[in-house]
């Protein structure tokens, strides 16, 4: 037969073990600015057509990444749609460039923030491009509990016996 007290150990490493998956599939942050890339149309006509080249590596439009603090970057906007122009970058947070006018300059992370680049012209068809999804993600917290239920199953099932 199982004892309460063992039954309430077994229990709490339950809530410990789903914890901790659950932080496991939560983004970590670093020494690293997490950064959001995107590109829009000047007049809000289409957004996130093209990529955005960082250290001469391709990223599409919508982009997520982390970037190294208080380095410089170089980056540059690639246009995928004919009639496009470069107009310039915006920034927010803790982003900043050299020459936001410039399609090609350097990015510096300081922290957290955006970079959209601001294109104009007539670009042909709007969207972006479908990015497979990390469905892993949204089914921790259901793994976790099912796990719990587990748990107690097995507990309350020891118990009796």
């Amino acid at each position: 037969m199982l004892s309460k007290s063992r039954a309430v150990s077994v229990l709490l490493m339950a809530v410990f073990i789903a914890l901790i998956s659950c932080s496991i599939s939560a983004p970590t942050t670093n020494a690293a600015g997490f950064i959001k890339f995107r590109s829009k149309h000047m007049n809000s006509v289409s957004s996130n057509i093209g990529m955005i080249m960082l250290d001469g590596k391709p990223f599409p439009l919508p982009s997520d990444l982390n970037v190294a603090n208080a380095q410089e970057h170089p980056i540059s906007f690639i246009l995928s749609a004919a009639g496009c122009e470069f107009v310039m970058w915006e920034v927010e947070g803790g982003v900043t460039v050299r020459d936001p006018k410039a399609q090609t300059t350097m990015l510096t992370a300081g922290g957290d923030g955006t970079l959209t680049a601001v294109y104009k012209g007539i670009c042909g068809p709007v969207g972006g491009a479908i990015l497979p999804t990390n469905t892993y993600i949204t089914l921790a917290p259901y793994l976790a509990l099912i796990g719990l239920i587990v748990t107690a199953a097995v507990a309350v099932k020891k118990r009796r016996n």
